[in-house]
C-alpha cells in the first residue's frame, strides 16, 4: 500500500470517528494520570519525550530531509500531577521571587526556569524538565 492511500484511509477513519454522536457527555473532565518514578540518583522523573527532529532518507537514497517530531508545545506532565502540586507552587514562587527584577526583559523566562528547576530538584527532588529542555526547535526568549 503506498503512503497516499495510506494517508487518505487514516484521514477517513479520523473523520467518521470525529463525526459519530456521543451518546453521553462527560460530567467532568478526568485529571490526568501522571507516570512518574525514581531514577538513579533517587529523584523522581517523567517518561515524558521531547520534540525532536528525526533525519530521514528514502529507501533507494534518492531523497532525504528532516522532520520535526513537534505540532503543540509540550511540559512536563510531572506539573499536572496532584501529589506534586505544593512542590510546583513553591518552586513556582521562588523563581518568580527570584527573577522579579527582571520582568519584562528578554531572557527572563530562563532564569525563572532554571530557578524552579534547581528548587524541584534540591528541595523536593524532582527533576524536572522545562519547555526549553522539552522543545529544542521552539526559541523562548
Amino acid at each position: 500500500m503506498n503512503m497516499l492511500a495510506l494517508c487518505i484511509i487514516m484521514l477517513v477513519t479520523i473523520t467518521v470517528n470525529c463525526s459519530k454522536p456521543s451518546s453521553e457527555a462527560p460530567a467532568s473532565r478526568a485529571k490526568p494520570v501522571v507516570r512518574w518514578f525514581r531514577n538513579e540518583q533517587g529523584f523522581i522523573t517523567s517518561d515524558v519525550k521531547t520534540n525532536d527532529i528525526t533525519s530521514w532518507t528514502s529507501s533507494d537514497g534518492s531523497k532525504s530531509g528532516i522532520h520535526f517530531d513537534g505540532g503543540s508545545e509540550i511540559h512536563d506532565p510531572l506539573e499536572d500531577a496532584p501529589e506534586f502540586a505544593t512542590a510546583f507552587r513553591d518552586a513556582n514562587d521562588q523563581a518568580e521571587a527570584f527573577t522579579q527584577r527582571w520582568t519584562g526583559q528578554m531572557g527572563r523566562v530562563h532564569l525563572y526556569w532554571k530557578k524552579k528547576k534547581e528548587v524541584l530538584r534540591n528541595k523536593y527532588k524532582i527533576d524536572w524538565k522545562s519547555p526549553a529542555e522539552l522543545n529544542p526547535m521552539t526559541t523562548y526568549d
